[in-house]
């Protein structure tokens, strides 16, 4: 069985928020990774392009939150999905939080 390999951070650009750390996952999953491409819930999906969705809006404000979102907020949000990331994907996935929001 393949080991797949996941980085979690955003770029502020390309509206994704996973990437592939290795071969075998580039070359099932590409690079950058598209969420609803892992075997995840839906709802798990959706967090998560929501969260590269405000992360683009805080880039394109000149990183300041727009209201009413805040960091902390933010900050909670990326917890929990890393949290559902991490119960909803098979036992060889590995996801590496390199965001500096999920601490």
């Amino acid at each position: 069985m393949n080991e797949f390999k996941l980085n979690f951070y955003f770029d502020g650009v390309t509206g994704n928020c996973l990437w592939a750390e290795n071969e075998a996952t580039v070359e099932k999953y590409g690079y950058p990774i598209f969420t609803q491409e892992l075997p995840i819930p839906a709802a798990t999906v959706e967090l998560g392009l929501g969260l590269a969705h405000r992360f683009a809006a805080f880039s394109d404000a000149n990183w300041c939150w727009p209201e009413p979102d805040t960091a902390d907020k933010f900050r909670s949000d990326v917890r929990l999905f890393l949290t559902l990331l991490h119960q909803g994907l098979p036992s060889n996935f590995t996801v590496r939080d390199k965001s500096g929001y999920g601490v």
